[in-house]
């Protein structure tokens, strides 16, 4: 015979993640080629949470360009070694924040290139 009352379970198991802020380690390589286009790769690997968007719109904004100059390389060893682990919310804080850092560092260095009325390849030429 049917069962007159449709029965529904709930489950619930407590999960804690085994990595504290401070485990995050996420390197970041900028390079800004002479026609303005900029490369970010960094040791955090795309599994589906957006950290390559992340990346590009972190680094197009600290460097103050579209971002359209921008991309980001897929993960490699050889230009971007020694990174932790991809998982969780971290990756993308770590890697962003790397790629700004870096990015940071470069647009210091074209200061003096970086007129208000200067397009972005103009500057990087």
């Amino acid at each position: 015979a049917a069962e007159p009352y449709r029965k529904r379970g709930v489950y619930m198991m407590p999960t804690k993640y085994v990595m504290g802020l401070s485990d995050w380690k996420i390197p970041a390589f900028v390079v800004v080629y002479a026609d303005g286009s900029v490369e970010v790769a960094t040791g955090g690997c795309e599994i589906g949470q957006g950290l390559y968007t992340k990346v590009a719109a972190a680094a197009a904004y600290a460097l103050g360009c579209d971002l359209d100059y921008v991309r980001v390389s897929p993960t490699t060893t050889d230009k971007v070694p020694n990174s932790t682990c991809t998982g969780g919310s971290g990756t993308s804080e770590s890697a962003c924040n790397a790629a700004m850092l870096a990015c940071a560092t470069i647009k210091q260095r074209l200061e003096p290139y970086l007129a208000p009325d200067a397009s972005w390849p103009d500057a990087v030429a």
